[in-house]
Formats: C-alpha cells, sequence, structure tokens
C-alpha cells in the first residue's frame, strides 16, 4: 500500500554525482514507479550542503550540489526535494537565514532561465539545533520563506524527531 518514496538522488555524501543519469535510467525509473503506484516521489539532498556557509569555498560548493540536485529531480519529475537548511558556523543566525534567502533567490532564477516551470517544491527540513544549525525553531524557516521572493517554490518539512531533540 506504500504510495509514498524518499531517496537519494545522487550519492548524499559527496558534492557532485559523477555522470548525468542516462536517458535509460529515467526511463526506467518513470515506468518503475507507474508499475509500483508510487503517486508522491522526493528526494533528500546530500548532507554537504550548506547554503548558509559564510565559507566563499563551501557557498559555491553548497549552490554548485544543489543545483544538481534540483535539476535530478526536475528530471525525475519529483514532487519536493527535502533540504537542511544550514549552518551559519559563527556568522549568527539572522546572517545565516539572509544567506539562505539570498541563495535560494540566486538558485531559483538559475532554474527559471533553464525552465520553463521551476518544479519540484523545496522543502527546508527542521533541524535538531545542534552547533550552529538553523531551522531547529519554526520561526527560522518562516524568516527564510517570507524572504524568499517566489516563496511557492519553498515548503517545510517537519522532522519530529529533529523537532523533538531541539526541545
Amino acid at each position: 500500500g506504500c504510495n509514498t518514496i524518499q531517496f537519494f538522488a545522487k550519492n548524499n555524501n559527496q558534492w557532485l554525482a559523477k555522470k548525468p543519469l542516462s536517458d535509460a535510467e529515467v526511463e526506467a525509473y518513470h515506468r518503475h514507479r507507474q508499475e509500483c503506484g508510487v503517486a508522491i516521489a522526493f528526494s533528500h539532498a546530500g548532507y554537504l550542503i550548506n547554503i548558509a556557509s559564510p565559507d566563499e569555498k563551501n557557498h559555491t560548493l553548497s549552490v554548485q550540489s544543489l543545483l544538481q540536485e534540483l535539476e535530478l529531480a526536475q528530471i525525475l519529475r519529483l514532487d519536493f526535494v527535502v533540504l537542511h537548511p544550514g549552518a551559519h558556523v559563527g556568522s549568527g543566525v539572522k546572517a545565516g537565514i539572509q544567506k539562505i534567502a539570498e541563495t535560494l533567490n540566486q538558485i531559483f532564477s538559475a532554474l527559471a532561465l533553464r525552465h520553463s516551470i521551476i518544479h519540484p517544491i523545496l522543502l527546508l527540513e527542521t533541524t535538531a539545533g545542534q552547533g550552529s544549525s538553523i531551522g531547529h525553531r519554526l520561526e527560522h524557516l518562516a524568516e527564510i520563506r517570507a524572504t524568499v521572493k517566489d516563496a511557492n517554490h519553498v515548503g517545510v518539512c517537519l522532522d519530529t524527531c529533529h523537532l523533538f531533540a531541539a526541545g
């Protein structure tokens, strides 16, 4: 009776996929999804991505990786991509939230140039509040969503285990 799946569209501990999906792989995915009756499919973005990072190299790699995640999701016609919002790594929550929103605006602009419809919806996942992570308070996610120019592209994924751990 399962009709919803979540998976990693690429290796979750690497910045970029080593090779693009072939047409045969994409066709096989769509065929199997339909045969299995999967109505909703989404991916979880890689764990290295930190679009709040104040480190320029890490931020650039994070943007490239997230763009690839969203491109893969577009090809696979996924409904959602789940993303840990990021960690401010000492720059402060306010600066981290601003950096996330600005980065998402850039990413959505880049995707709009490539595709007539931006899909899937990016879901910002709640975090457990460890270290300098952003997203352990719902207010963080609300502020990011309110700051993104087109909030229709951004939603929230409530990880109840993370919420419990965050208090």
